[in-house]
This record gives C-alpha cells, structure tokens and sequence, in this order.
C-alpha cells in the first residue's frame, strides 16, 4: 500500500466520543457511529451512518500520530463498536498500530455483543495473543540491577546535560555584557534561524524528532535571552521576553 501523507492531522468525523479513562489516549477513529445504534437510551452516534474508514485514512491517522503523540502509550479505537471490523483488516490496523507506534502498551475499544459472538474463537484468541502485558515494575534483583547501571548511566549523562546548559549561558551572559556595551538589541531573529537550520538536520540524523529538538532549543534560547535581559536591566530578571 502506497504510504499517504502524515502531516495533514487526525482525520475526525462528527462527535468523537471516549471513557474517561482513554483521556489520554490516541484516538484513533477506525469507524463512523455505531454498527447497532438501536438503542434507546443512546443517542450518541443518531447523527452519523455507519461504515468503516478507510485504510489509508485510518494508516495517515497512525502516522500523524507517530509523528506527533508519542507521550500517549495508549490508543483507543473509536467511534461506538470496532470490533465490528472484519478480522483481516482489525488484525491489520493492529499491526499498524505496532509497527508505528511501538510505544503503545495497550489498545481499547468499545464493542458490543453482536460483535463478540461474530467473532469465532480462533479470531478472539489470534486478538487476544496480540496483548502484550508490560509490568510497572519488577522484583527480579537481575533486571533490578541492569535497570540500576541504566539509569546510573542516564544521571552522568543529565548532569552533563546541565553543566554544558552551565556553560552555554556564561557565554550568553558574556555576550549580553557585549551588546550592552555597545548599545545592540538582545533579540536577533537571524540568529535564531541560523541555530535551528544547524541544529534541525543534525538532530533528526541522530534519531531525535523535530518536536523534542524545536522545544529543546526554545527553552535554551529563551533562557538565553533572559539572562541578557538580566544583564541589561541591571541585574533584574525579567521572564515575559518572547521571541
């Protein structure tokens, strides 16, 4: 299948409906309404007909969200029933959804009865050995120790991270001494467009995505400025300076 663009956003029909606990879900919607949606106490999907999306909306949905929602480890599938899916094309987005987003711990869906008994016990058993159970936490003192020196190796490494963020700021203190001096204006739009043209490339070749790399160095470089700003008010620090 042809890949088709990711960046257009998540592909949303009509009210988008979820439990409470899919707030911070993806909300992947695989289907329109409710296959049933006779009942009389619901009136949740009366405004749409049913049918399935299309694969390659619901393929340009998973990744947009590989691209943009990788703090959600959970996906929900909306709207009222997709277990009603035909098994081929459920155990195909599953394994989108996999391959994609191999972050998520877990996928949840309404589904009502007609579409369990539709299901044969080989289909309900191929998607139940499709759940991977990931533990919060282990006992075991051998993955407790790796998980030790992981970590022991990860704290060197942030306290590095903070005394090169140390260092980058001396010479920003340096540089505000220099422009106050000479009577220059902090804000220098060139220059921030000249980071981020160096340092974007060189980020996504080393594996990072572009949301974490933009507001990385929108933090350094408005901490930047704000140190200048120190500088040149005398020593009072002023935090609303915007880009």
């Amino acid at each position: 299948m042809e890949y088709p663009m990711e960046g257009e956003g998540m592909h949303y029909e009509g009210n988008c409906i979820r439990p409470p606990s899919e707030a911070y879900s993806i909300l992947l919607q695989v289907t329109l309404g409710c296959s049933h949606n006779k009942c009389a106490f619901c009136g949740t999907y009366k405004d749409k007909r049913f049918q399935i999306k299309d694969d390659k909306i619901i393929l340009s949905d998973i990744l947009f969200a590989s691209k943009y929602m990788k703090r959600q480890d959970r996906v929900f599938l909306m709207d009222g029933d997709a277990l009603i899916i035909p098994q081929k094309r459920l155990m195909w987005i599953l394994d989108r959804i996999k391959e994609h987003l191999p972050w998520v711990k877990r996928v949840g869906a309404y589904a009502n009865t007609k579409s369990i008994k539709m299901k044969s016990p080989e289909e309900l058993k191929e998607l139940l050995s499709r759940l991977i159970l990931r533990n919060p936490s282990t006992s075991d003192p051998r993955l407790l120790d790796v998980l030790g020196e992981l970590r022991q190796q990860i704290d060197v490494y942030d306290d590095h991270l903070l005394d090169l963020i140390e260092q980058r700021m001396k010479v920003a203190e340096t540089i505000g001494k220099y422009k106050k001096e000479n009577n220059i204006t902090i804000l220098q739009s060139t220059r921030w467009d000249e980071i981020m043209n160096k340092v974007m490339p060189r980020g996504i070749a080393k594996g990072l995505s572009r949301e974490m790399i933009d507001t990385i160095f929108k933090a350094i470089h408005q901490e930047s400025i704000n140190h200048q700003m120190k500088i040149m008010n005398n020593g009072l620090r002023i935090e609303s300076v915007k880009k």
